[in-house]
């Protein structure tokens, strides 16, 4: 399989960026709800924990609330206003490295976690709504086009969902002392099994042109702890 470009795609004001499948629902807003999950293993934050995750994100939010103007950074509205991470991503060495936020509305924010509506061609909404918001601020954008680029985005969705990432938060200033715990939760597979892959607690399932997804954490054992303090616990679902 030819390896593409892990860069993101820019569609006006968009940057398309969909986050690996294998690092969905690891994050520090993750953290904050009180659970990340690699696959159908979910890692329970301690409830003493999540608190204070809780309460550095709140701090980031009202920070990047106000960076924004409490408006959507891609079409100015300020109607649910969402904290969406922005990641990039080092092939080499399979890490997934924080580098900021942007502040979006409700529906630039659904956007970026579209992948899931590509890869079942469901995607008319994505193109109008992308083409009229770029329309809007004077970039004129075909639907055609659009819709070429988000398959683009798709595909390297694709390709990087075939590995296991190490999050790696340090950007953010804010977890000071709790940095390296968030580091613990948010990895914690390649941890305990020091392994950048989860090929042997994976399964797969094929998509369009054979391209192999790592999708589900086969059931297994219960952990019952992590290798590390503080201890937590690791429940099947």
């Amino acid at each position: 399989m030819t390896l593409m470009p892990m860069h993101s795609v820019r569609i006006g004001l968009f940057n398309i960026d969909f986050v690996p499948r294998t690092s969905w629902h690891r994050s520090i807003a993750r953290l904050a709800q009180g659970s990340v999950w690699f696959g159908h293993k979910e890692i329970s934050i301690p409830p003493a924990y999540q608190a204070v995750f809780n309460r550095i994100w709140q701090r980031i939010r009202r920070r990047e609330l106000l960076r924004a103007g409490y408006r959507c950074e891609i079409c100015g509205s300020s109607y649910r206003l969402h904290i969406h991470e922005v990641w990039e991503y080092d092939r080499r060495s399979r890490t997934q490295r924080l580098k900021g936020y942007r502040v979006l509305c409700a529906y630039c924010h659904r956007v970026h976690h579209s992948s899931y509506l590509v890869r079942r061609g469901d995607i008319d909404f994505l193109v109008d709504y992308i083409a009229e918001v770029n329309r809007s601020r004077g970039i004129n954008i075909g639907r055609v086009v659009v819709s070429e680029r988000l398959q683009k985005a798709y595909r390297i969705w694709v390709e990087r969902s075939a590995y296991m990432w190490r999050i790696n938060i340090d950007y953010e200033r804010y977890l000071g002392r709790f940095l390296r715990l968030a580091d613990v939760f948010l990895n914690y597979w390649i941890y305990v099994h020091m392994l950048n892959s989860l090929d042997h607690w994976l399964g797969f399932y094929e998509v369009a042109g054979n391209n192999p997804i790592l999708l589900v954490i086969r059931r297994r054992h219960l952990l019952s702890s992590l290798k590390a303090s503080p201890r937590f616990f690791v429940s099947d679902h």
